[in-house]
């Protein structure tokens, strides 16, 4: 019985003894019980958000955006040089004339008349001229012109001269040369930016030829009229300075034979605009027109060479 009691004691103090070599802190898996996942920050224990204040929602990461290319800006564009219709009235002011004529007839060849060394017609002089235009777009425009040049001088001649069927004695001479010129063109800008124009035109020059002698003293006369219809083409250009200054040029040329006329015609011009107010201005132009011409008239034969330069101002109105 001594025994019983003596040996429940001992295992009593071992069982103390076990449990005080044993750490509180141990962990379960010494224990042998499975180690559990480390708590989250989810799990843990969170404060209560303040009455009244809605909760906040969690940030977003931004989200990539695509982004437009760059392109330049749009120039201002000038509409001096895009006038819907213009009207100009003006003319050569001081111009610079060369004519020489030959008219002979089926009798004989005719003689080389100087129009100003021999019969005395003033080199310098003026030509009336009005131009229009009208645009249906800023690429496609029509264009007409009309010129009017009149010229007339005297001189004694010392010889005679022959002029298609008649001789002109020598004396005093009356002479006269006119030139009216009627324009017609249709133009296409294949540059249309902002400050810049460039284009092609095609068109005719339809002339009007009239020469004339008279010797008073002998009451002789001979004169030659043709009307010459001529095809041109050409290139023109515009350029604006401002929105109120432009410069501009055109040229036309041809060389061409149709039936009993033939020849070749060069026109050139170039210039200044001024837009000085809504719908009027003014303008400064240099002009240098050219043409050889073979003609006929009846039994009459012209070959005529007439040039002149100079230049010229003008009134215009526009659109």
């Amino acid at each position: 019985m001594i025994r019983l009691r003596l040996l429940s004691l001992a295992l009593a103090l071992a069982g103390l003894l076990g449990c005080a070599a044993t750490p509180a802190s141990s962990p379960a898996w010494a224990a042998g019980a499975p180690a559990s996942a480390p708590a989250s920050p989810q799990s843990a224990p969170q404060e209560p958000e303040p009455a009244g204040v809605p909760p906040l929602e969690p940030a977003l990461a931004p989200t990539p955006t695509s982004v437009a290319p760059q392109t330049a800006p749009e120039l201002e564009r000038y509409d001096n040089i895009y006038r819907r219709a213009t009207l100009r009235v003006g003319g050569v002011l001081f111009g610079s004339f060369g004519t020489t004529a030959r008219v002979s007839s089926d009798i004989g060849v005719g003689a080389i008349l100087d129009f100003e060394d021999l019969l005395g017609i003033d080199r310098s002089d003026q030509v009336f001229r009005l131009d229009g235009s009208y645009a249906f777009n800023d690429r496609h425009s029509v264009v007409v012109g009309y010129y009017d040049i009149d010229r007339s001088g005297k001189e004694t001649l010392t010889e005679g001269i022959e002029v298609g069927d008649v001789v002109i004695p020598a004396g005093d001479v009356r002479s006269s040369f006119g030139t009216k010129i009627f324009k017609l063109s249709y133009r296409y800008n294949f540059v249309t930016d902002a400050r810049t124009v460039i284009g092609a035109s095609f068109g005719a020059h339809t002339m009007r030829l009239n020469l004339g002698l008279e010797s008073g003293a002998f009451d002789i006369e001979e004169s030659f009229g043709a009307t010459v219809p001529v095809p041109l083409i050409g290139l023109h250009a515009a350029y604006a300075l401002s929105p109120t200054w432009s410069l501009y040029s055109t040229g036309e040329a041809l060389q061409v034979s149709i039936d009993s006329y033939g020849g070749t015609i060069i026109d050139f011009r170039m210039g200044l605009n001024w837009d000085a107010f809504e719908h009027v201005g003014l303008g400064v132009e240099f002009n240098s027109f050219r043409m050889d011409i073979d003609a006929e008239d009846g039994n009459l034969d012209a070959e005529v060479q007439y040039a002149y330069q100079g230049i010229g101002a003008f009134l215009r109105v526009y659109l």
